[in-house]
């Protein structure tokens, strides 16, 4: 909605194909943070990952199906899971590579609030809202909104509402990924 109401900039309504990455690294961000996603959803898109990379390294189709399968996935699941990493391609093909947007889109979009948050360039993150971006975009989008030739998101998750709210969760978030998971296995092993 917040590329349709653009007067100017009527083109970030629909986005070019390099913006699939940041999108869909919107989406996934948000199907976490809303509590959307799920183990096994996130567990789907990284052994697809994985199998891309196992056909990139040479893997065929039955290898790749028989990842799956010892993934713990029905044969039916494992069968369509390797189907679509070979989807639109020859026998010996090279895989479809879609599935890799997500996970990069979403590394990406998290490093790059992350960053927005440690510089104090909160002011940014609304930006990715503006229509269909990518995030080599922010900066051009950033002057264009100074400039008036791009009007500033009007429709937010909520979750990016409250932009101080955003940057205590990320920084909590960032000191969680510096503890030792070990040295908290070893404290909690009496009670756990």
């Amino acid at each position: 909605l917040n590329g349709q109401n653009q007067p100017i900039c009527t083109f970030l309504a629909k986005g070019p194909p390099s913006s699939t990455v940041t999108q869909e690294g919107l989406a996934i961000l948000m199907e976490i943070i809303t509590f959307a996603s799920y183990p096994s959803r996130l567990r789907k898109l990284t052994n697809r990952t994985r199998a891309i990379h196992m056909v990139e390294e040479g893997a065929d189709f039955m290898q790749v199906y028989e990842f799956f399968r010892e993934q713990g996935f029905e044969m039916s699941q494992s069968y369509g899971n390797a189907s679509r990493v070979f989807r639109g391609s020859v026998p010996n093909g090279l895989p479809f590579t879609k599935d890799l947007s997500y996970l990069k889109g979403f590394i990406m979009v998290y490093n790059y609030i992350q960053l927005a948050v440690r510089k104090g360039k909160l002011e940014q993150v609304p930006l990715l809202f503006c229509g269909k971006t990518t995030l080599e975009d922010m900066r051009t989008l950033r002057q264009l909104v100074d400039e008036g030739l791009v009007v500033a998101p009007k429709y937010l998750p909520e979750q990016f509402r409250d932009m101080n709210a955003l940057a205590a969760w990320m920084c909590f978030s960032n000191f969680l990924n510096h503890l030792s998971l070990d040295r908290i296995e070893a404290d909690y092993s009496n009670i756990l």
